[in-house]
């Protein structure tokens, strides 16, 4: 049995050193040199990096390296089956620019791999003050062998592909804002009136009035023009990208789900395709809170002795499906008696902007209900015939 701290080592013989009769058959050496790490739990912490990553192995007994390797899943398994054969391999990374694909990877060697969120690693002062590479993926190493990692949620390959699709539409929508601010900042700047109304801003009328408007200079209308063809640049991508997100959405694999929450009111299909290709699985949330916590609808509290402060929306939230529920609130009060009556009696005694709020929880928790219990929402009035 090894004590603590030891590790199995192959039995060698100097050339001093005699064998007795049964240590000189060859079958004795190859099963004495053999070693056999089974239902044993070798711990593997991985800093990241595009050029390499920084390893760090413990097993039951403590530390045993660190090093740096190529970036590349099979080198490690590689490593780990040869230093380490038949050990059961648990390896830990922080979330970021990486994505899931070295999590997806090393599943796929037969490793079990978690992706951890950087802001729930234990740290120490020491740590904050001395941070290397070397010293991040031992502290990954040495947290997930104490158990005190909470993994996050990996995605299907599948499922991450129509995610970035989704994501993508959303940042062109941003695009398109942008650029939409930035031409009538230049207008204003230059002092240019508009003679349209707010509602008439960026239809044909207008469109064609900015294409063919000269400004007094000839490279302030250059900038203009070229403000102008980005636009309709990222309006055609923008309308591709809107269509393949809506034949996503009849796809067998979404359309039962996408339907279902379509019968929510205020949702339609690209608020039903954000919301499903966000949250995946609403089962993994075990209540509205969780699910409330994780898109961020929550508020980050500080509490000393009897003071407490609040300092509003937490920053720690899923943005993309934060900002389209809250977009859906809005539509939902007008369509919805239910939510209509509760949110006149909160704007009695708050702003709109944090009544809002309230309403995107109770809109999520219709969300949620539907999606579970794979019923369309039924409304709690009967419409006047």
């Amino acid at each position: 049995m090894l004590k603590k701290g030891a590790f199995p080592k192959i039995r060698t013989f100097s050339d001093n050193q005699t064998m007795n009769k049964s240590e000189e058959d060859p079958m004795y050496l190859q099963k004495v040199n053999k070693l056999d790490f089974t239902d044993q739990c070798i711990y593997v912490g991985l800093d990241v990096h595009k050029k390499n990553w920084k390893v760090a192995i413990y097993h039951d007994y403590g530390f045993y390296k660190s090093f740096s390797q190529d970036p590349d899943p099979k080198i490690l398994m590689q490593y780990l089956r040869r230093t380490f054969p038949g050990g059961q391999y648990h390896v830990v990374y922080e979330s970021g620019c990486f994505g899931f694909w070295i999590a997806h990877q090393l599943q796929a060697l037969g490793v079990h791999c978690i992706v951890t969120h950087p802001a729930d690693v234990p740290t120490t002062d020491k740590q904050k003050r001395r941070k290397t590479d070397r010293v991040d993926a031992n502290k990954l190493a040495q947290e997930l062998r104490a158990g005190k990692l909470t993994p996050l949620y990996v995605p299907a390959i599948s499922a991450i592909s129509d995610r970035m699709l989704v994501r993508t539409r959303a940042k062109m929508v941003k695009n398109q804002t942008r650029l939409k601010n930035q031409i009538k900042s230049l207008l204003t700047f230059m002092g240019i009136p508009v003679p349209f109304d707010s509602k008439q801003h960026w239809s044909r009328q207008f469109m064609h009035w900015l294409q063919t408007l000269d400004l007094p200079q000839a490279t302030a209308t250059a900038s203009l023009k070229a403000y102008l063809v980005l636009l309709e640049d990222t309006r055609n991508q923008l309308a591709d990208l809107t269509r393949q997100v809506r034949q996503l959405a009849r796809q067998p694999t979404y359309q039962p789900l996408v339907e279902l929450l379509m019968s929510i009111p205020g949702v339609g299909p690209i608020t039903s395709m954000v919301l499903i290709v966000e949250l995946i699985d609403m089962h993994r949330f075990k209540n509205l809170d969780k699910l409330c916590g994780y898109v961020g609808l929550v508020p980050d509290i500080e509490s000393t002795g009897q003071t407490t402060h609040v300092k509003g929306l937490t920053k720690r939230a899923n943005t993309y499906v934060k900002h389209m529920i809250i977009e859906a609130s809005w539509v939902a009060i007008a369509k919805d008696p239910a939510l209509m009556s509760d949110y006149s009696k909160l704007i009695m005694r708050m702003k709109k902007q944090h009544a809002i709020i309230r309403m995107a929880r109770k809109l999520l928790a219709r969300v949620r209900f539907v999606w579970m219990h794979e019923k369309p929402y039924q409304h709690s009035y009967q419409p006047v015939s």
